[in-house]
């Protein structure tokens, strides 16, 4: 029980992602209600994108599961990203990444 009541809390935690919309609940139950009053906001292409990577992920699980599925679709993602410039278009990415550990301060 307690297992899956983590991987729900973390599941919901990455469902205003999922969505292209910035939720302020933080509990399971409270993220399900507003993620539900605010579904036309929307983001489309955001939501596509990220059920498009879910389902890539799911099918090399199945058919090659010896493949490294998260791998694969981070380089697809950032391939999608560079190609297409979705940061434009409104899908949010990390950003810059410093190619450096930072300094103690």
């Amino acid at each position: 029980g307690y297992m899956s009541g983590a991987a729900l809390i973390i599941a919901s935690t990455q469902l205003g992602k999922l969505f292209g919309i910035r939720l302020v609940a933080r509990d399971f139950f409270p993220v399900l209600r507003e993620l539900v009053g605010r579904l036309g906001e929307t983001h489309g292409l955001t939501l596509l994108l990220g059920a498009g990577f879910l389902a890539i992920l799911e099918v090399l699980r199945r058919i090659s599961p010896k493949t490294p599925g998260p791998l694969v679709v981070c380089v697809l993602a950032v391939g999608a990203s560079l190609v297409f410039d979705l940061p434009s278009r409104g899908v949010k990415v990390v950003g810059q990444v410093t190619q450096a550990l930072p300094q103690p301060g």
